[in-house]
């Protein structure tokens, strides 16, 4: 089966609590989210971006990041914004048994909760790649998969303002959640335009705190 077709299968028969795709419909938020950070080039800029516009977000943090950028983790919680767990160290996780998907999973959340100080209830697999195996143990342990419903595509490093016209010809739905990385500085080039456009389409934006259970 291909990732592709995997996550249509998860989709459609998983529920909210085990896999969240996207946040309600009804009113008018938008999940903005970031993976493969914090970089010490680009995630202080996009710190800046989101504070001119007083948008929250939610980042997905590799661990051996935050071990390498600890101050900026703190700053990322600091300003209000969810700090989530992107695995120890972004590998392919198709290419992991079980037990290596668990210990990447409880690498990250040890390092999710030294900078936050609660138990880390958020995990978005390396490239979205899930597992029933990996989703059961995470529902036992109280944590939710998070995926997302409107990807951005920076990933493939395109000129900012291609990514702006793409985005600005499909816009994003309420409760949508957005995919970007903050790896690379095209993406607060593309959201300098983006997010002023979206609040004028009548958007708010928060984070991903809503599809997290509770603490326990």
């Amino acid at each position: 089966m291909t990732l592709s077709l995997k996550r249509k299968v998860f989709s459609a028969i998983l529920p909210g609590k085990i896999l969240v795709f996207r946040g309600p419909s009804s009113g008018a938020t938008l999940y903005l989210s970031f993976d493969d950070g914090p970089d010490p080039d680009v995630t202080p800029k996009l710190l800046d971006l989101l504070t001119l516009h007083n948008v929250k977000a939610t980042f997905f943090c590799i661990g051996t990041c935050l071990q390498e950028e600890p101050e900026l983790a703190r700053r990322i919680v600091s300003e209000g914004h969810l700090l989530a767990n992107h695995s120890m160290s972004h590998p392919i996780f198709s290419q992991l048994n079980f037990l290596g998907k668990k210990q990447e999973l409880l690498q990250g959340d040890a390092l999710v909760a030294l900078h936050t100080g609660a138990k880390n209830n958020l995990f978005r697999a390396p490239r979205g790649d899930w597992s029933i195996g990996l989703l059961g143990y995470m529902f036992l342990k109280g944590i939710v998969g998070a995926h997302w419903s409107y990807d951005s595509e920076d990933f493939q490093k395109e000129a900012a303002q291609k990514i702006i016209d793409r985005l600005v010809s499909i816009p994003p739905a309420a409760g949508e959640i957005l995919l970007f990385h903050d790896d690379d500085v095209r993406c607060v080039d593309a959201l300098s335009s983006l997010l002023p456009k979206w609040k004028e389409d009548g958007f708010d934006f928060d984070t991903m705190q809503r599809f997290s259970p509770k603490k326990n």
